[in-house]
């Protein structure tokens, strides 16, 4: 029978059969194959080694018909070489399986986990686990540039630039892997362009911004909590958010956060103040996390910005504001405010002076303490300023 689109549609299965392959008089070994169900497909049948062998091409609606000869034709001169196509594509199957960007994951992270900090970790599988996700079920080699592209794209328009460059440095992290290991011949992250960055945020709420997104929070559960704890301490989202009870002593009033958990990769200690004493006293001990290991950063703010009517404005933002008032406002000494934030001292004094000043901490945080309730319970404040003597 000579195959066209008009006999295919034609053909029927005779009464009592299941299942038929109707053969091309033009093109040897190209077949339709009609089962019970109503499905047609093309397949090709062949002979290796004295064995029938079938290659199925795939539903007829899913392929012209000359595009079905022209496989049909490649696939018998493969078979005249000596060659078992059947075999070379169950072959081409179980090696993308077993080379597929999830199947090539737990491989690298493991030998990250034993490189990153923690909370690096959890970062890089994040990206690699979740906005890569699309990617797990296919073979590294077959995932092109211009796709990679366009998902960078895609989480920047999501997420913003900064998020996609961290992306982008865990996904050419993966590849470069990759690429050592064999399993890809080139770093196609490497040749995508950089997210362009925004220029540094100058934004810093004021004290009235500061009360309105406070009250705001008070309404937004454990999220509102953590930003209330943000705004107390002037930490950083991690180290709040991520807040262990075994780094939390409420008898001597102070938090501790060993190398591995902070940017400064030092001991970190700070004071626990009797606002942020009362936040932390209310969470419940059903975890080994203060706040529960929070996730909901971008639900939870949403949420907030609807209570909160103010310019535009982030969570960083708010450790600004800290900053600011300790300096401005209470007249806190730089190299106080520096170790309340937690920032790393360069040179000299950075190798000799370990001091946590706990205790200047301890004072400089209670009057940022009451600075802001009285802001928000709208109560009138004392000056700050102090008359010099002549």
């Amino acid at each position: 029978m000579k195959l066209t689109s008009t006999t295919i549609k034609s053909l029927t299965l005779p009464l009592g059969v299941t299942e038929r392959i109707y053969f091309d008089d033009v093109t040897p070994g190209l077949g339709v194959r009609l089962r019970a169900s109503g499905a047609k497909s093309f397949v090709i049948q062949y002979s290796h080694q004295n064995r029938a062998r079938k290659l199925s091409l795939g539903p007829v609606t899913g392929m012209d018909l000359s595009k079905a000869r022209e496989i049909a034709r490649d696939t018998m001169t493969a078979v005249r070489l000596g060659r078992d196509p059947v075999a070379e594509k169950v072959e081409a199957q179980h090696r993308a399986k077993a080379e597929s960007f999830g199947a090539l994951l737990p491989a690298f992270l493991s030998r990250k986990a034993q490189e990153l900090k923690p909370r690096s970790l959890k970062e890089t599988k994040r990206y690699l686990e979740v906005t890569a996700a699309s990617w797990h079920d296919r073979e590294m080699a077959s995932i092109g540039h211009r796709e990679i592209a366009m998902r960078l794209l895609e989480v920047t328009e999501e997420s913003g630039p900064a998020a996609c460059k961290r992306f982008r440095s865990n996904l050419s992290d993966f590849w470069r892997w990759a690429l050592c290991e064999g399993f890809v011949d080139s770093n196609l992250v490497a040749d995508t362009n950089m997210p362009v960055q925004n220029p540094p945020r100058e934004r810093c709420p004021d004290d009235q911004e500061l009360a309105a997104i406070w009250r705001g929070a008070e309404q937004c559960g454990v999220y509102g909590d953590i930003v209330r704890a943000l705004m107390l301490t002037g930490m950083r989202r991690s180290e709040v958010g991520s807040l262990r009870w075994d780094e939390i002593n409420l008898t001597e009033g102070t938090i501790t956060l060993p190398g591995s958990r902070n940017k400064s990769g030092s001991v970190f200690v700070t004071a626990i103040t009797a606002p942020l004493k009362a936040i932390i006293e209310k969470q419940p001990r059903d975890s080994e996390y203060v706040f529960g290991d929070f996730q909901g950063w971008s639900v939870g703010k949403r949420a907030l910005d609807k209570l909160v009517k103010i310019d535009a404005w982030t969570i960083h933002d708010l450790r600004r504001s800290v900053s600011t008032s300790l300096h401005e406002k209470l007249g806190v000494a730089p190299h106080i405010v520096e170790a309340i934030l937690n920032h790393r001292i360069g040179g000299i004094a950075g190798v000799y002076n370990r001091s946590q000043y706990l205790e200047e901490k301890r004072r400089a945080l209670t009057r940022w303490g009451e600075h802001l309730m009285a802001t928000i319970e709208g109560k009138p404040q004392a000056s700050n300023v102090v008359a010099l003597a002549r």
